[in-house]
């Protein structure tokens, strides 16, 4: 809930986002999968550090969600009072940024 609320997704979609990634304790991560958790650590990071407020929030969402979510995403849309058309708009912003940052 604590991160759902602020990007404008529901409980389920975060944790169908994360469905995959987490693992038991004491259980060690392939050496490919380590890689991959390091990239998607580097790029959340980066997103808290370079993204605005609505762009960090739709760019959180819109990798929570299936691509093919469209309910979802009109979901985004209405609570942060954007039209579908500046959500991907947004979108589009925030991957350029990272993608210039990640170099």
């Amino acid at each position: 809930m604590r991160v759902a609320k602020p990007v404008g997704v529901s409980p389920a979609e975060v944790a169908g986002g994360l469905r995959g990634t987490l693992r038991p304790v004491g259980v060690v991560a392939a050496p490919a999968r380590a890689g991959a958790r390091h990239l998607r650590d580097r790029v959340l990071r980066l997103a808290a550090t370079i993204l605005g407020e609505r762009e960090r929030a739709v760019f959180m969402a819109r990798r929570a969600a299936r691509p093919d979510d469209m309910a979802a995403l009109h979901e985004l849309a209405s609570s942060l009072g954007l039209s579908v058309e500046r959500v991907y708009e947004l979108e589009a912003s925030a991957r350029r940024k990272l993608a210039t940052a990640l170099g």
